[in-house]
């Protein structure tokens, strides 16, 4: 494990096609060999086995339709190791939104993260890394994270806003008295796929637990996000 790491790092110079090939390796090593630990590769089913054969294809044909959230993730892991970024997505977020256990949903983020990534959205790839961070900083997928937003950074200061000294626009589509409110509507907008946030306003007489979603580097991109989720019937400002 160790000496596959050194490789692939030795390896990764720019951002370009060629860091797809780490990526994929990086994660599905983490992933899978997560799913090994647990119980030998002798007792994976077959759809595990072909995953690890590298015969996506077949785990995709076989387990696309499964209701278990592991497979699932191997589907996300198959269509994104063949660069179909839109159906590793829906794959991604059927695990977000059903699985109960929280290291596949963190494991589903990050593939989001990924997909984002490779698609050179870097502006939300980074705002997912960093969510992943922040919810649990503790999490394993740190190291892998943290060379992800190594190759962000340099992009990212690129995108800061000029005119007005904003870093970002985001909007805001809740206020709570109480957190466990403000949790909910996190949960609820994340399983719909939107990357909602928790902002703690303390001022002299109370504390605000606002919901945002969504960091842009564009006033009209969030904007644009704004009206969608107004569609929807939250309400929403967008801030600054």
């Amino acid at each position: 494990m160790t000496k596959f790491k050194c490789q692939n790092k030795s390896k990764i110079q720019k951002l370009n096609v060629k860091t797809t090939k780490f990526f994929y390796s990086f994660v599905i090593c983490v992933l899978i060999f997560g799913f090994i630990s647990s119980a030998d590769a002798s007792n994976l089913d077959s759809i595990k086995l072909d995953f690890l054969k590298g015969n996506y294809n077949k785990v995709i044909q076989a387990g696309q339709e499964s209701n278990d959230c592991k497979i699932r993730l191997l589907v996300a892991l198959s269509y994104l190791k063949e660069e179909k970024f839109d159906q590793s997505m829906n794959n991604a977020q059927f695990v977000l939104k059903e699985a109960k256990n929280k290291q596949l949903r963190e494991e589903a983020r990050l593939i989001m993260g990924d997909i984002y990534f490779l698609k050179r959205d870097y502006q939300e790839a980074g705002n997912i890394y960093q969510e992943i961070i922040r919810d649990n900083p503790k999490t394993r997928f740190k190291e892998i994270i943290d060379l992800r937003m190594n190759k962000i950074k340099p992009v990212s200061k690129k995108t800061t806003n000029s005119t007005t000294g904003v870093n970002y626009y985001t909007i805001q589509v809740g206020a709570f008295s109480r957190i466990d409110n403000a949790k909910r509507l996190i949960n609820k907008l994340k399983e719909s796929g939107y990357q909602a946030y928790l902002d703690e306003v303390t001022s002299a007489k109370a504390i605000v637990f606002k919901v945002k979603v969504g960091r842009f580097s564009q006033r009209k991109q969030a904007e644009s996000l704004g009206k969608e989720l107004s569609h929807k019937n939250y309400p929403t400002k967008i801030l600054p």
